[in-house]
């Protein structure tokens, strides 16, 4: 059973969305009646993002900003939050906005109550999202449950985990790749995991970089990682 949430909003450019983004969660946690926390990374983004979420920062103290002069990517932002969380569990909520508001209330409320560790999260409408993202994400999600012996229908949703054992890990990934390294390195630490769908929001996904030379490689040096620890090693946990 989950009390207090710590959700992670990562926003690079994200002045036209994140006001939106983090009204969507303020009213779906308040509207459920639950402890929370929005950790909101300014990760150097040259727009006005920062200075939007200073001032919701100053009406809201659940909501917390952080920012950095230079983009530093996801994983370093999951490793700071995990850091300083408040909360017993922490989750991802995206800067843009793309999940509905609906579909993460039930999820809140389903996180609540469940017995399982973990939530993990997929898309229900999945098959509205661009051909090529669609397919790239469909392989990624194939190789990961091949190596791990896994089961899961994805791996970067917003899912919910425990602080505490999150904590325990020495986490490297610097790209959406980190979604990956949490989960698979949580669930084999021995937690127990239900999974729940959301429904992404069509014409959200942007210019998707997943064949860039640079993301090929920072995934692959994940996964080599997460195959050195989950089979050659104790897991990988921080002193």
């Amino acid at each position: 059973m989950k009390q207090y949430f710590s959700i992670i909003v990562p926003a690079f450019n994200e002045e036209k969305l994140i006001t939106d983004s983090i009204d969507s969660l303020v009213d779906n946690f308040e509207s459920t009646n639950t402890n929370y926390e929005i950790l909101v990374f300014n990760d150097g983004s040259t727009d006005r993002t920062g200075e939007i979420i200073d001032e919701i920062s100053k009406k809201n103290k659940n909501v917390r900003a952080i920012h950095r002069k230079v983009n530093r990517g996801i994983g370093a932002s999951t490793r700071e939050a995990i850091k300083i969380a408040k909360g017993d569990c922490i989750g991802w909520f995206p800067g843009d906005n793309s999940i509905t508001k609906e579909s993460y209330r039930e999820l809140i409320v389903f996180a609540k109550s469940m017995s399982e560790d973990i939530l993990i999260t997929y898309s229900k409408n999945n098959r509205k999202r661009p051909f090529l993202r669609r397919n790239l994400s469909n392989i990624y999600t194939a190789l990961l449950n091949f190596l791990f012996r896994l089961n899961l229908k994805y791996y970067n949703g917003a899912s919910i985990l425990p602080v505490d054992v999150v904590r325990k890990f020495n986490l490297q990934a610097n790209c959406h790749d980190t979604f990956a390294e949490v989960v698979v390195l949580t669930i084999k630490s021995g937690c127990s995991y239900t999974q729940r769908p959301f429904i992404h929001k069509p014409g959200t996904d942007k210019t998707s970089k997943a064949l860039s030379l640079r993301n090929v490689f920072n995934i692959a040096k994940t996964f080599m990682i997460l195959i050195k620890i989950v089979y050659f090693s104790k897991p990988n946990q921080s002193t």
